[in-house]
């Protein structure tokens, strides 16, 4: 395998022409390019390294094509210039070649950069992406659960109001009940009470009454006190159920003989 291999070089500028020149460099051997100044055996070394864009012709590296794999072949060279940018020994001011020297082959480089800067950019893109994504997401579930605390609160005012009337008509019927017992402590009870002790006076008063004015007078204390006893446990049971009364519960000793 040759290590170079250069057909019909030509590079062309505008006082010099580099033609078509023609090489071959065998592996494992040494090869040095003799010249004047100016002849172009910087050229070549350029032309060789793709540190120059060529006019035409073709060059080999180390088996490979320079215009499709010189990236992978610029990895595998080493290249030192003889143009440091220090004045030497037949150099005159302004013939120094510094700015010539600086000229290295930034491919491999630039790649890389290029490379990492995509990269970071897709990593942007994505957590940019997943960063939306997630915000849409819980604006999502956070409009829902607005939706649905929204319709819980209306359910919820509806259920104050359910209750606040059935609470109305709560205090309505108890305003009911208490005119009741108001009514029947006052319109019956009075009275029948009144009747039983106007018959304990008749009593007393009319020792020597007849059997038939005692026995009336027995009927009316009897009817008189049934009537009583049930208004009374009618009230009482009102009393109960509107929670005027209160049951308390003690231990009584009971006696079989």
């Amino acid at each position: 395998m040759n290590a170079v291999e250069l057909t019909d070089l030509t590079k062309h500028y505008g006082d010099f022409t580099l033609d078509r020149v023609s090489l071959t460099l065998p592996e494992g051997c040494v090869m040095g390019l003799v010249g004047e100044n100016g002849a172009g055996k910087t050229t070549v070394i350029k032309l060789l390294l793709g540190m120059l864009r060529r006019d035409g012709g073709a060059v080999r590296v180390l088996g490979r094509d320079m215009d499709t794999d010189g990236r992978a072949v610029k990895e595998e060279l080493g290249v030192v210039l003889d143009e440091t940018g220090f004045p030497r020994e037949g150099y005159q001011l302004g013939d120094l070649a510094g700015a010539v020297s600086l000229a290295i082959p930034m491919e491999l480089y630039e790649a890389e950069a290029a490379q990492r800067t995509a990269a970071n950019v897709g990593l942007f893109v994505v957590l940019a992406a997943v960063i939306v994504l997630c915000a849409v997401t819980v604006n999502v579930v956070l409009s829902r659960q607005g939706r649905q605390i929204q319709a819980m609160n209306e359910k919820l005012e509806e259920t104050n109001e359910h209750l606040a009337r059935v609470n109305e008509a709560l205090r309505r019927e108890s305003e009911y009940k208490s005119t009741f017992l108001a009514t029947m402590s006052h319109e019956l009870r009075t009275p029948l009470a009144s009747t039983i002790a106007l018959v304990d006076v008749w009593e007393r008063d009319a020792a020597d009454a007849s059997e038939a004015d005692q026995a009336l007078m027995g009927e009316i204390r009897r009817h008189s006190a049934s009537l009583l006893g049930t208004i009374n446990n009618t009230l009482d049971a009102a009393s109960l159920e509107a929670g005027r009364y209160r049951w308390t519960s003690r231990r009584l000793t009971c006696w079989m003989w």
